[in-house]
């Protein structure tokens, strides 16, 4: 129920942003940006994401490490991972199923309304696309909080890291990909990891 009660949430985000775009007469897909017209671009966008994943996943161990979410203590790691994770992995691989749908609904519905409407609206107003990436972030971040006040800061500066990605790509595909794959892959990881007793 708490993964359905998020995808809800979410889609209600989504359709409020979707409500004002239609009111301004702003389609989706330019609030999106880029294109696919071409396979090249679909692939260029792929590759972007993978890259982009692997940069940001070795950012955000090292600041796990840094802010003591992580240890290389195996027990002390593991126990870390259930004390934030714990109440949200996948149990069974019907909740598994369900995550995994979170997961893409996350990549899609989250890039749109932080990165592809919070961050650009805030820096419009602001006159500031790097003070609307900040504050984005920062919303992000605490629409994180169930997670501890930690995690919350280190969901805020992966939100960045997504928000510096649409800047400088001037495209949210790369992110929905990566944003997806991320969510999905820990779900799953985390999934694996329980049924071998690791966790």
């Amino acid at each position: 129920m708490l993964y359905l009660g998020t995808m809800v949430w979410q889609l209600l985000l989504f359709g409020l942003v979707w409500f004002g775009l239609r009111l301004k007469k702003t389609k989706l897909r330019d609030v999106i940006g880029g294109q696919w017209s071409k396979a090249e671009d679909f692939l260029l966008d792929g590759a972007i994401a993978a890259g982009f994943w692997i940069v940001s996943a070795a950012i955000l161990v090292g600041l796990k490490f840094a802010f003591g979410l992580a240890s290389l203590d195996a027990k002390r790691s593991a126990d870390q991972v259930k004390q934030t994770i714990g109440a949200i992995t996948p149990k069974t691989l019907t909740e598994l199923a369900v995550f995994v749908l979170l997961a893409l609904c996350a990549g899609f519905f989250e890039e749109i309304v932080f990165r592809g409407y919070l961050q650009k609206q805030i820096g419009a107003i602001t006159r500031n696309a790097y003070l609307g990436l900040v504050i984005a972030a920062i919303i992000f971040g605490a629409g994180h909080g169930y997670q501890g006040t930690p995690q919350m800061v280190l969901i805020g500066l992966y939100g960045a890291m997504f928000g510096a990605l649409a800047l400088l790509r001037r495209s949210l595909r790369p992110g929905m990909m990566a944003h997806a794959w991320q969510d999905a892959f820990s779900g799953v990881a985390a999934y694996v990891l329980t049924k071998m007793g690791m966790l």
